[in-house]
């Protein structure tokens, strides 16, 4: 009985063992902190966005919204306006990226 117990244990110790290292080693997405710089909100044309802080005016790429984040150098990701409107320039955020597209944004 005490033997069952003990190869039960090992099995569920390699197991978790393994799927540690799936977890830090392996990365499904790529995941970065960034600050965002600015925000980009439609303006009156219909073809180009407004920052809200430097009032830049950018051209609008099939999003309502989009987003300016600084890491190494700055990028400019389109948004949903609804979805990440509460976020705040200056603020630094979790940024989950796959093929150059926004998965999620998450606070600290």
């Amino acid at each position: 009985m005490d033997r069952i117990k003990v190869s039960i244990f090992c099995f569920l110790l390699a197991c978790l063992t393994l799927l540690l290292y799936y977890k830090t080693s392996i990365s499904p997405h790529n995941e970065r902190w960034m600050t965002i710089e600015e925000k980009y909100y439609p303006q009156h044309n219909q073809n180009s966005l407004m920052g809200i802080k430097t009032e830049e005016v950018i051209g609008r790429e099939h999003s309502l919204c989009a987003i300016k984040f600084n890491k190494s150098e700055s990028v400019i990701y389109n948004v949903d306006c609804d979805r990440y409107a509460d976020f705040r320039v200056g603020e630094r955020v979790r940024v989950t990226v796959n093929d150059q597209k926004i998965i999620k944004i998450r606070r600290k």
